[in-house]
């Protein structure tokens, strides 16, 4: 009997840390996202930042939901940094409603890899160019940032309904009188889920980027867990999804500029936010 505990030990650890579905919203479709065991909704748990979140991002992007530990909420309204992986769930307003076949999808996904393989620095520049007054009008204060040398995407894994990829990106912000650089780090994923195109997003704190196997594991588990759900009943195997997508620059391109992009305006949003809670504790960033 002893020799069996060992195993039924494992077995709750297995289970305590799978995912629990969290219903989300996308374009009239729930999606049931597998969060990890003991994760909570930034839109419950922490509203103001959950909207200050959405603030920072391109008006393009939708923030369906973001997930942090409880007690890196905690933190954050504190305005210290957090101190695990965090997630955040995006779609395309233009492209939220729009059902995208499979065979859409397959047929753009070449265009979304070579276009991670060949960014350009002005366009990508050109793209992000009213970063800074955006921030800086969240903050209450001037915010300045550039971009080190813009290393590629690293394409990791594809399969039939997801794309991903992880990036560093050396970043040096200024926030008033107050100068940093740092490196960002994340994993992201560009996946169709129940025919909507979903970006999930891993975040790791810049001080453990030593670890980019731990935040490819994370996401995989996330995205895995959506790629799974089975696709909605009622899509025709001919529609034109596709077309709906963010095309300034070709629809492929233009999402993947999204992808790169709100990497670091996600990670420069939350320093942004904890630099203001430090200095009123008991206020926050206009939201735009």
């Amino acid at each position: 009997m002893l020799r069996w505990i060992p195993m039924l030990a494992a077995l709750l650890l297995v289970t305590a840390a799978r995912a629990a579905p969290v219903p989300l919203e996308v374009g009239g479709e729930t999606i049931p996202f597998p969060a990890d065991a003991g994760y909570v909704r930034a839109s419950e748990a922490a509203p103001e930042l959950f909207e200050f979140s959405q603030a920072a991002l391109p008006e393009g992007n939708r923030l369906v939901e973001a997930f942090y530990l409880p007690e890196d909420i905690e933190r954050l309204k504190r305005g210290e940094a957090v101190q695990d992986v965090y997630f955040q769930v995006q779609t395309s307003r233009s492209a939220e409603n729009a059902a995208i076949t499979l065979d859409e999808w397959q047929d753009a996904r070449p265009e979304l890899v070579a276009g991670m393989q060949r960014m350009d620095r002005e366009q990508f520049d050109e793209t992000y160019g009213n970063a800074n007054a955006r921030l800086s009008r969240f903050a209450g204060n001037e915010v300045e940032v550039r971009f080190g040398e813009l290393g590629m995407p690293s394409i990791y894994e594809e399969d039939e309904r997801s794309l991903r990829f992880q990036m560093v990106m050396p970043v040096e912000m200024r926030v008033g009188d107050s100068a940093m650089n740092m490196e960002i780090a994340a994993a992201g994923a560009v996946a169709l889920v129940r025919n909507r195109m979903l970006y999930i997003y891993a975040f790791v704190p810049a001080e453990r980027i030593d670890s980019t196997e731990r935040i490819r594991q994370r996401l995989d588990r996330v995205v895995d867990g959506l790629t799974g759900v089975a696709p909605a009943a009622d899509v025709d195997t001919a529609g034109d999804g596709i077309a709906a997508l963010p095309d300034a620059q070709g629809p492929q391109l233009r999402t993947v500029y999204l992808l790169i992009g709100v990497v670091v305006l996600v990670v420069v949003a939350l320093l942004v936010w904890a630099a203001h809670r430090r200095r009123d504790p008991g206020s926050r960033p206009p939201p735009g």
